[in-house]
C-alpha cells in the first residue's frame, strides 16, 4: 500500500503514460511508477524498523514516535 501523496503521484504518471503516444515517453514513465512503488514500499520498511528499534529500547517513546511517523 502507498501513501496517498504517492497515489497520488503515480496517477499522475499513468495519466502521462496513457496519453502519450512515445514508446520512449510510455518506457520512462513506466519505469518512473516502479521506482515510485519500490521507494514507497522501502519508505514503509524504515519507519517499520526505525519504530522497532526506538520501542525496543525506550517503550515510553513509542507513542511520541508514532505520532510523528504518520506525518
Amino acid at each position: 500500500m502507498v501513501s496517498g501523496q504517492t497515489q497520488d503521484y503515480k496517477e499522475k504518471w499513468l495519466l502521462i503514460k496513457e496519453a502519450s503516444s512515445d514508446s520512449a515517453v510510455e518506457s520512462l514513465v513506466g519505469e518512473l511508477i516502479e521506482e515510485l512503488e519500490r521507494l514507497a514500499g522501502e519508505n514503509k520498511r524504515l519507519k517499520t524498523a526505525l519504530l522497532k528499534a526506538t520501542t525496543a529500547q525506550k517503550p515510553t517513546m513509542s507513542t511520541k514516535l508514532s505520532e510523528a511517523l504518520r506525518e
